[in-house]
Parts: structure tokens; C-alpha cells; sequence
């Protein structure tokens, strides 16, 4: 009899054990399920990251083009200022001196133009260096007739 008993507890502790290896086994199937649709949310994540990503260094790549095309754009300019600089260091001592504020101007103009990356104020900037460069031409161009006028006076006396 004590081995029905015996045979009888053990038939229990099988029943007990299987059921929690079925709950266990059932609690591992949703961690699983979980686990598995937390990743394919992280994946979904990711890819819209990249493609964010991608999409950033598209937008980076056609402002550095737009950059360099404006920069390109303006080395005529900046080329025909750095002449008409020379030729003013030319014409006497005076128009040196203005010359040389202008190769200024113009060079706090390129390096504001490299060092900004604003289109705005790169534009800003280069039209008031433009303005500087036509207002000392200007300047420039008044004085040189009085110097002949001046010149003109002292050979005559």
C-alpha cells in the first residue's frame, strides 16, 4: 500500500511539474512574441533613421554644390577687384592708400564668404563690399582730376 502512495505522489509531482513547465513554456512564448515584435520595432526605427540620414547628407551635398557654385561665381569678382586694386596702386601715393582699403574690404569679404555659411548674409556681405568697392572708385575717379588740375597749375607757374 505505501508504494501506491509513493506511486500516487509521484503521479501528482509529474502533474505539478508539467503544468508549470507548460506555464513556464506559455510565459516564454509571449517574452519570445515580445521580444520579437520590440525588435521589429527597433528595426522599423532604424530604417527610418537611415533613410533620415539619407536624406540629410542629400540635403548637405546640394547646400555644399550651391556653396561652391556661389563661391565660383564670385572669384571673377573678387579677380577684378584685386586689378582694379593694382591699377589704383599705380596712378600716385594717394590712390595707393585707397587701394589698399579696398584689397581690405575685399578680403574681409572673401574670408566672411568662406568662413559663412548663411547665403543670406553672404549676399549681404557681398554687395556691401561691392558698395565700398564703387564708392572708393568713385572717390578715386573725383580725385584723380584734381591732382591733374593741381599738376596742371604748378607747371604752369
Amino acid at each position: 500500500m505505501w508504494w501506491q502512495w509513493g506511486l500516487g505522489l509521484c503521479m501528482l509531482a509529474f502533474v505539478v511539474l508539467a503544468a508549470c513547465a507548460v506555464r513556464l513554456m506559455r510565459d516564454a512564448g509571449s517574452s519570445i512574441r515580445r521580444t520579437v515584435q520590440i525588435l521589429e520595432d527597433v528595426e522599423r526605427q532604424v530604417k527610418r533613421s537611415g533613410e533620415e540620414s539619407e536624406r540629410l547628407l542629400r540635403a548637405s551635398t546640394a547646400v555644399v554644390e550651391e556653396l561652391q557654385q556661389r563661391m565660383q561665381a564670385a572669384d571673377p569678382w573678387l579677380e577684378a577687384a584685386a586689378e582694379a586694386g593694382t591699377a589704383a596702386k599705380r596712378l600716385s601715393r594717394s590712390m595707393q592708400e585707397a587701394a589698399s582699403s579696398v584689397e581690405r574690404t575685399v578680403q574681409e569679404a572673401q574670408r566672411a564668404l568662406e568662413g559663412s555659411r548663411d547665403t543670406v548674409g553672404d549676399v549681404v556681405e557681398l554687395t556691401t563690399a561691392g558698395l565700398h568697392l564703387w564708392q572708393r572708385w568713385q572717390a578715386s575717379r573725383q580725385a584723380k582730376p584734381k591732382e591733374c588740375r593741381e599738376h596742371d597749375s604748378t607747371e604752369k607757374r
